[in-house]
């Protein structure tokens, strides 16, 4: 087998893997957001959805969302902490978003 082929059976395996997440996120109940590194929203789902408010702009980065939470300092806090490898928080679900 050449070496294309094995690139290509690997892209193949990758675009599959990417396939099979983000179907696994779209069908979760959880909230889910998915971003790149630079904040730009890459995926979400209907459940985090349903949490922002009926109407709201189309939401293209994270810096978007601390608007939507109840303590919006510390939801930057905590994207910026994830940003630079270091994550130490979790939501608290009653207190996450404005209704």
């Amino acid at each position: 087998m050449s070496p294309y082929s094995f690139r290509s059976v690997g892209v193949l395996i990758a675009h599959d893997q990417i396939e099979n997440v983000s179907r696994q996120v779209r069908q979760s109940d959880q909230p889910v957001v998915i971003a790149d590194a630079n904040g730009r929203l890459l995926l979400t789902n209907g459940a985090f959805e349903r949490l922002i408010r009926p109407g709201h702009p189309h939401l293209t980065r994270l810096e978007d969302l601390p608007r939507f939470f109840a303590e919006p300092v510390d939801f930057r806090t905590n994207i910026s902490r994830i940003a630079e490898g270091r994550p130490r928080w979790r939501l608290r679900r009653a207190r996450t978003f404005h209704i």
